[in-house]
């Protein structure tokens, strides 16, 4: 099952088991089911969101940078990770259709974009990172 809130997941694992059970019961059944947990919801850090939002909008332009774009429902490593860091998934567009579609052509135009929101994105932090510590 995949939702935008761990809390909506448990309460739909919750459910599937009360459906279950009462399956059992109407049908004289017994039903084993494992509602096994594989990844996290993925949940963007806001202060890292304003970051790569700020980036972005240097690199590209505030016309061509999408603020609280839809959530998606994708599965992606990446949220173990900003379980225990703070983080922000975006995405650094192109045309046509997304990955995984089996029409997708990457477009290596998008490679120098993507290099240089990330490069200003780590100007950005370290520079926020050595001011603290220059202060201390």
């Amino acid at each position: 099952m995949r939702t935008t809130s761990s809390t909506v997941r448990d309460h739909l694992a919750d459910l599937l088991q009360d459906a279950v059970r009462a399956t059992e019961l109407l049908f004289g059944v017994l039903i084993e089911i494992d509602v096994e947990k594989v990844a996290p919801v993925t949940l963007n850090d806001p202060t890292c969101v304003s970051a790569a939002v700020s980036s972005a909008t240097r690199v590209v332009g505030v016309e061509r940078v999408v603020e609280n774009a839809r959530n998606l429902m994708a599965s992606e490593d990446f949220s173990e990770l900003s379980s225990i860091v703070p983080g922000a998934y975006f995405f650094i567009g192109q045309g046509g259709y997304a990955p995984h579609h089996p029409e997708f052509v990457f477009d290596p135009d998008i490679i120098p974009v993507g290099a240089a929101i990330f490069a200003d994105l780590a100007k950005l932090r370290t520079s926020k990172t050595l001011n603290a510590h220059q202060l201390s």
